[in-house]
């Protein structure tokens, strides 16, 4: 069982935890609009040359507005799920790119999943055929 639950996760090599790099992110990068949430993305401004895939890094924030710790977490969990089941669909350009995800209020958490996950996969293929924002 150990080894399922393991191809279930989220690897690491995909986890975005800098905050400094979310809010760049946020701020600079391209932004999209789902039921209930934003995604902000980038490309990756400084690529590791030893980085093996071009699997972008997520990251989910969900604010205080949107309600107690236990709504928080359900909000995140459920935009978790949706981008997992997704997985096919992720963009993967040259060099990487770097995904936001960010609730707005608690629409996410009471929108029906199968709405959230098609809402995802949308903006994966937007994320996929347009063109990239650049840093400068």
């Amino acid at each position: 069982m150990g080894s399922l639950q393991h191809t279930l996760r989220f690897p690491r090599r995909n986890r975005l935890k800098s905050p400094l790099t979310i809010r760049s992110v946020s701020r600079d990068g391209g932004r999209l609009y789902g039921d209930g949430f934003s995604v902000h993305w980038s490309p990756i401004a400084y690529p590791k040359s030893d980085r093996t895939t071009t699997a972008p890094r997520l990251a989910f924030v969900v604010s205080r507005h949107s309600g107690r710790a236990h709504e928080r977490n359900r909000i995140k969990r459920r935009l978790r799920e949706a981008v997992r089941i997704n997985r096919a669909a992720w963009p993967q350009p040259p060099g990487g790119l770097d995904i936001v995800f960010r609730a707005i209020g608690a629409t996410a958490a009471n929108s029906a999943f199968e709405n959230l996950r098609q809402d995802v996969k949308r903006i994966f293929a937007q994320i996929g055929a347009s063109k990239k924002p650049q840093h400068e």
